[in-house]
């Protein structure tokens, strides 16, 4: 199990293609998303609840995903600029790997492809990398 809080992570919008190891600390290039579609688009995942749909503020957005027995927090943050895009889903709660690679390719798959694993490091991964590093965490 990965305590999601401890280690920092969220999928982050980021650059069309990620070469591992990567950093964010180098990102010039972030992909644009709309608050309401990501927020959309996330609704319709199997055990997704929308608990406050982003009103009156995006930054207000927050979800619960309850899956296999775990229940993971989700909330939204913004780069605000002229106008507001997704830049990331915080993640916080304990879980395996595989369902957050699960929700990553859920995302990509249905009109999200630049979306990426990020942790408190810095690092962001594919989500076969993301899987790898934390499979081979979890063993030591």
């Amino acid at each position: 199990m990965i305590d999601t809080k401890k280690e920092g992570l969220s999928i982050v919008a980021g650059p069309g293609k990620l070469e591992q190891p990567f950093s964010s600390v180098a990102l010039n290039e972030i992909a644009e998303y709309e608050p309401p579609e990501v927020s959309k688009i996330i609704s319709n995942y199997p055990g997704i609840t929308i608990n406050n749909p982003g009103q009156p503020q995006w930054w207000d957005w927050k979800a619960t995903l309850n899956k296999d027995d775990i229940s993971l927090s989700l909330s939204m943050t913004i780069f605000e600029r002229e106008s507001k895009v997704f830049c990331s889903l915080t993640c916080e709660g304990m879980c395996e790997a595989k369902i957050l690679v699960d929700l990553i390719y859920y995302l990509k798959n249905n009109g999200f492809p630049s979306v990426w694993f990020h942790n408190q490091n810095t690092e962001m991964f594919t989500p076969e990398n993301f899987q790898q590093h934390y499979e081979k965490k979890r063993i030591h």
